[in-house]
């Protein structure tokens, strides 16, 4: 019993560390700094996506899993991304970023996207991405997770009420579509394996029951909850696996990885967001 205290007052020293060393090195990183082309792991990056993946390729770094939430194109107030760009543009943006993660992605290795679909159902997102991943990409389709959340009880946009004229159907679900690079299996050991076998049944089910965050307690307009990476993580990954988030907002994929012993690096254009992360690891890593 007292080595495992030991052992986890050694672990929660070293996470802040970790943070306290991530927080020195990022405060002085700017959006548009060329000159900051260091990455390490287990570090939050404030700066855009597209140059972190440069970055990353550039390091030689493979990526074991990648888990994000791009915008979704619906007028999200972010702090500093207008997400509103024409449908079309907005599709290529997202084929061109997940094309340059070809370059950075270990073979079997996998990508998570949780994603909406706009105007309650009508502007397919999530079909679209599954098109451009699986046609034009170098993607295999594992699964499409439907994310419930089980909230129905606050219904403004009827449509047509009570009438078949033009009827709304708001969709109370999001998706999470699950796709390995190249190839379907992602191979290890053994003893790097941490997923439980009532967990490993329960979310092979592709209907995820879980209850969204609530985006004023993060300060960040669309957080996504901790079980949703928790889940992924545990099913798709073995223990020391790097996790990539491009979109890491508040940073719950990294919280999720750091809980699981998975290794993680975060891309955040926003630096509220970005502050709002290393704050948020900070605490777990009191708590832990």
């Amino acid at each position: 019993m007292n080595g495992m205290v030991n052992q986890r007052q050694k672990d929660k020293r070293l996470l802040k560390q970790v943070v306290t060393k991530a927080d020195t090195f990022l405060s002085a990183i700017q959006i548009n700094d060329k000159s900051s082309d260091l990455i390490l792991a287990n570090n939050l990056y404030n700066m855009p996506c597209e140059k972190g993946i440069e970055l990353i390729k550039k390091a030689g770094i493979k990526v074991d899993c990648l888990i994000t939430s791009p915008p979704y194109n619906v007028g999200i107030p972010y702090a500093n991304y207008k997400d509103n760009k024409p449908y079309k543009d907005y599709i290529n943006w997202l084929k061109e970023l997940f094309k340059s993660c070809q370059d950075i992605m270990t073979v079997g290795g996998t990508v998570a996207i949780n994603v909406g679909d706009g105007k309650n159902g009508s502007i397919s997102t999530h079909s679209d991405i599954i098109q451009f991943m699986t046609r034009e990409l170098d993607y295999v389709m594992v699964s499409t997770i439907i994310w419930s959340k089980n909230t129905t009880t606050s219904r403004r946009s009827w449509g047509s009420f009570k009438s078949p004229r033009c009827p709304s159907f708001p969709t109370p679900f999001e998706y999470i579509l699950l796709f390995r690079y190249k190839d379907k299996y992602h191979e290890g050991g053994k003893e790097d394996i941490t997923v439980t076998n009532k967990e490993f049944i329960d979310n092979s089910l592709a209907i995820w029951t879980i209850a969204p965050e609530k985006a004023s307690k993060l300060n960040h307009p669309a957080p996504f909850p901790l079980n949703l990476p928790l889940r992924i993580i545990q099913q798709m990954t073995y223990r020391n696996d790097l996790v990539l988030d491009i979109f890491s907002g508040s940073g719950t994929t990294a919280i999720a990885a750091q809980m699981l012993d998975r290794r993680y690096i975060g891309f955040e254009l926003s630096q509220e967001y970005h502050k709002i992360a290393l704050n948020r690891l900070e605490k777990y890593s009191e708590a832990a």
